[in-house]
């Protein structure tokens, strides 16, 4: 059975200086020039939060964005270590499209998948598996049905890992975005 996640338990990796944090939900919005493209935390890093880790899960959220230029994103992250990440998200390519993306960071490599989604669509729903070194993305535009997004294995990787949730704004820009119905099941190994 999925938990109900309180996001004011979760751990600040960097805290925006307009946000909103309540039992159910986090808003926040970004600042100008933020990036989530490496997992060093600095001034210009984008702004989050982090669960705690464990070996198996299922996370889910609810993401409402209100992107205003291109390259503002949204999304979900998986850490493994500091070698081996992901981010999991919406962002705004034109006028008339969002790109659905999951990037993979693995030391100096990077890759990243996209799929088109039309610039209307301002929720979208957010589910990532993990189990001991494998990974699987999936979402949702009505909350309900869900489509397997991505899979990855890492074989020389079995111990835990981090969900988290985030927001940035790479360029001249800023969006608010609201995190909700954040749920987490552990997995049996892990209750």
């Amino acid at each position: 059975m999925s938990e109900r996640v309180n996001p004011s338990y979760l751990h600040w990796f960097h805290q925006p200086k307009l946000y909103i944090l309540s039992a159910d939900k986090l808003i926040l919005e970004t600042e100008p020039y933020t990036s989530m493209q490496n997992m060093t935390i600095d001034e210009n890093s984008g702004f989050g939060l982090f669960g705690d880790e464990h070996s198996a899960f299922e996370a889910e959220i609810r993401l409402q964005f209100g992107f205003r230029n291109r390259n503002d994103e949204c999304g979900m992250l998986l850490k493994l270590n500091d070698d081996s990440w992901f981010k999991f998200g919406v962002s705004s390519a034109e006028k008339e499209f969002n790109e659905l993306f999951c990037t993979r960071f693995h030391q100096s490599f990077r890759d990243r998948n996209l799929r088109v989604i039309g610039s209307g669509v301002n929720t979208v729903w957010l589910r990532l598996m993990y189990t001991r070194g494998r990974a699987a993305f999936s979402y949702s535009l009505n909350g309900d049905r869900y489509i397997t997004y991505r899979e990855i294995t890492f074989p020389d990787y079995q111990g835990a890992a981090a969900a988290g949730i985030y927001a940035c704004s790479p360029g001249n820009s800023y969006f608010d975005c609201t995190f909700s119905q954040m749920e987490i099941k552990l997995m049996e190994d892990e209750k």
